[in-house]
C-alpha cells in the first residue's frame, strides 16, 4: 500500500508544513526576537547596528534625539571593552501586528551572567527600558524609549 517514496514523500510534506507554520511568529515573538537581537548586537559591540533599530522619528523621555541616542549607545559601546546582557522582559502589550510596548529590564556587564544572581558579584549597569515600538514594514524598530537605572532587586523579582 505505501512504500518507501511515498512515506518519505509524506515526512517531507509534513516537514514543509511545520516549517511553513513556524515561520509565521505572533507579534509578540518578534518583539521577542527583535529584544534579542540587540542585546546581541550590544554583546558583539555592533554599535551601527543600532542605526536600523531606531525608527527616524525617534524620541525620548530626556528629549533625546535619534542621533544623540545614536550617539550615546555608540559611546557606551566604545567604552566597554566587553558587553554581556542579561535581560528579561517583563512586559509586551501588542497594540496590533504593527505597534507594541515593551517593558525590559537589562544588565549590562563586563563577564557573562548566566543568572540574576550572577550579578550580586559583579559590577554591571541595571536598567529598566520602556519602548514604544512600531513595524515599518521590514521589522520592529524603537519609535520611543524611557529609561532609568534599576537595582538588583528588580532583576531578582522579574519574572
Amino acid at each position: 500500500m505505501f512504500n518507501r517514496e511515498h512515506l518519505t514523500l509524506a515526512a517531507v510534506m509534513v516537514l514543509l508544513l511545520l516549517a511553513g507554520c513556524a515561520r509565521q511568529d505572533t507579534p509578540e515573538q518578534r518583539v521577542r526576537t527583535f529584544i534579542d537581537r540587540v542585546a546581541a548586537s550590544a554583546e558583539a559591540r555592533a554599535w551601527n547596528d543600532f542605526d536600523a533599530y531606531l525608527a527616524e522619528d525617534f524620541s525620548d523621555g530626556r528629549g533625546l534625539t535619534r542621533r544623540e541616542a545614536l550617539a550615546v549607545v555608540a559611546r557606551y559601546i566604545l567604552a566597554h571593552r566587553s558587553i554581556h546582557v542579561f535581560q528579561r522582559v517583563r512586559q509586551i502589550e501588542v497594540r496590533d501586528p504593527r505597534h507594541a510596548r515593551a517593558v525590559v529590564l537589562a544588565a549590562f556587564a563586563g563577564s557573562p551572567v548566566d543568572e540574576p544572581k550572577d550579578l550580586a558579584r559583579i559590577d554591571a549597569d541595571l536598567y529598566r527600558f520602556e519602548l514604544e515600538l512600531a513595524d515599518e514594514g521590514d521589522g520592529f524598530r524603537v519609535r520611543s524609549a524611557a529609561w532609568q537605572p534599576v537595582g538588583l532587586e528588580a532583576l531578582l523579582t522579574a519574572d
